[in-house]
């Protein structure tokens, strides 16, 4: 997950002009495998931590710093989404004659493309608590290990990891599926890079997030500067 090589710029215009564009999972794998982004490219996931958390007072809304905090949940933070994406393609599929294959090459171009934007939404749901896992994971064992957590915790956070486990190696078999070829190979690349993909548009939009927070907060202080000027002026 640390290694997120896809394009900044490419990753982050397709999460934001997706309704309107015809950029597939599919043209973004292609163009990873032509194109050479070094990490030091598009930045370092830890880049903007401190921003995140406040700069000189700033409050922004990150969705990381949530999930430190937050316990280990019983059950999938994106169960909405997983839902929604199952619904889609059964809606999908049972509109299909009924002699077509359950595969996603015969789908129209349209419904494929709204079945990659649910995937997407349902890595997105899950992209924080990956980071967090990964993180923590190996203290946590150790810990356990040395009696330092309760059994109880500790089995509520082994029964979250499987959990999250299963649904990471679900979302690689729904992407396969979706920009699977008749070689395969398509598909291959697509279970093989789309947590990538996620992680970096996760990215982005938190950078974002970050810097739309200073520029509101620049504005209101350059606002409360020209009201008290004013103040001033007019006695």
């Amino acid at each position: 997950l640390a290694a997120m090589a896809v394009p900044a710029a490419l990753a982050w215009w397709w999460w934001q002009r997706r309704e309107r564009s015809g950029v597939s999972l599919d043209d973004i794998l292609a163009t990873e495998t032509t194109t050479a982004t070094s990490a030091a490219a598009v930045g370092h996931p830890g880049d903007d931590d401190d921003d995140a958390a406040g700069d000189g007072g700033l409050i922004i809304d990150d969705p990381l710093e949530a999930v430190k905090s937050a316990p280990w949940p019983a059950e999938l933070p994106g169960l909405a989404q997983i839902i929604a994406y199952d619904d889609l393609k059964d809606e999908i599929l049972d509109a299909q004659p009924p002699d077509a294959a359950e595969s996603a090459a015969g789908l129209s171009a349209q419904d494929r493309q709204r079945l990659r934007h649910a995937l997407m939404d349902r890595c997105q749901a899950h992209v924080a608590w990956l980071l967090r896992l990964e993180r923590e994971q190996r203290s946590l064992d150790r810990m356990s290990r040395k009696g330092m957590i309760s059994a109880a915790d500790y089995a509520v956070f082994c029964a979250f990891a499987e959990k999250l486990d299963a649904e990471v190696t679900e979302v690689r078999d729904e992407a396969a599926w979706l920009c699977g070829d008749d070689d395969g190979a398509k598909g291959a690349r697509a279970a093989d890079e789309i947590w990538r993909i996620a992680v970096q548009i996760w990215q982005q939009r938190r950078q974002q997030q970050t810097r739309d927070a200073r520029d509101k907060a620049d504005r209101e202080a350059e606002a409360a500067e020209l009201k008290k000027k004013e103040a001033h002026d007019t006695r």
